[in-house]
């Protein structure tokens, strides 16, 4: 389990705020194929209510990556934003391995504009020494996310960005220990909802 890092003021959020304001997350998934320089998750953003109770459209956002080809005799690879309503695909849902909530989301149309204009780095040949992968492109998105001023209400910064990542590998470490992703695990757990932890209260709030 993650441990404590910021102070205990940060549980004001949630008292100060009305509690059924959709939530930013980091989502988790299993990789299921290999990109050059990807590690062993999917990095995802995912927008949706507050508690498993609450059946609002969940969306997925992440990096999807295209594969490689030649272009004028250059390895090129190829990544583009997408964006999918997973109360259209249960599967993604059921895939997800967990979620670490890092904001409340004031404005989801002006979020959906700031990450669909979000530029995506690419490579083609040597041309860029940093192309996206799915981690960086959520880092590079949450970063762009906070830094506008209408899109989320959040106690956590974009310096802040380090603790949430270290956060999300070590609670998703966690669980796997736990045996919260074997076969049986429908024994121990509700497998319809999402392990999550709240960065800013610094507690697990779904098992």
């Amino acid at each position: 389990m993650p441990h404590a890092t910021r102070p205990s003021y940060f549980r004001s959020l949630s008292s100060s705020s009305q509690k059924d304001k959709p939530r930013l997350y980091i989502g988790l998934y299993p990789r299921c194929s290999g990109h050059d320089g990807c590690d062993a998750y999917h990095w995802t953003l995912v927008t949706g209510p507050a508690t498993p109770a609450r059946k609002d459209i969940t969306t997925r956002h992440h990096l999807a990556h295209t594969g490689s080809h030649t272009v004028l005799g250059n390895d090129s690879q190829h990544s583009l934003y997408h964006g999918d309503d997973l109360i259209d695909r249960p599967h993604a849902q059921a895939e997800l391995l967990v979620r670490i909530t890092v904001a409340k989301v004031v404005d989801n149309e002006r979020l959906q504009t700031v990450l669909q204009n979000l530029r995506v780095r690419s490579r083609v040949g040597n041309d860029c020494t940093e192309p996206s992968t799915c981690a960086q492109w959520v880092k590079d998105a949450f970063v762009a996310l906070r830094a506008d001023s209408s899109c989320l209400k959040s106690l956590l910064d974009i310096e802040d960005w380090d603790v949430i990542e270290r956060m999300a590998r070590e609670y998703c470490r966690g669980k796997r220990r736990e045996g919260r992703f074997s076969n049986d695990a429908m024994d121990w757990w509700r497998r319809e909802n999402v392990s999550t932890f709240n960065a800013w209260e610094n507690r697990e709030t779904t098992v």
